[in-house]
């Protein structure tokens, strides 16, 4: 019998991402959130992802900018627009193709 512990954590992520513990997770994903944080919240957002995962972190943007201010949850604002090399020089290895978002993996192992 395999038993499977599902934790939702429901908050800002910047607060919640470094409680958690080193490597916890095998692989870490984080789908279409990356453009809701400024650049400076971004990269630490990408780098306490790396950090929990231990073997690999898959992370999809939109390719382009997508204007979108919500002004009933202003958590679902986008507030930046990655490139590819951006990605890559935040310690991501792989851009998976897909033509509309970047798809992008980084192996820890």
């Amino acid at each position: 019998m395999n038993i499977v512990i599902i934790i939702l954590y429901i908050g800002n992520a910047l607060k919640i991402l470094p409680t958690l513990a080193d490597n916890d997770y095998e692989l870490v994903l984080a789908i279409d959130i990356l453009e809701h944080f400024t650049k400076e919240d971004g990269v630490q957002f990408l780098t306490q992802l790396k950090r929990i995962a231990s073997k690999a972190v898959l992370v999809s943007t939109p390719k382009e900018f997508i204007s979108q201010e919500i002004e009933a949850n202003p958590y679902e604002n986008h507030r930046s627009w990655w490139k590819e090399n951006e990605l890559l020089e935040n310690g991501f290895s792989q851009v998976l193709n897909n033509d509309i978002s970047w798809v992008i993996v980084s192996h820890l192992e």
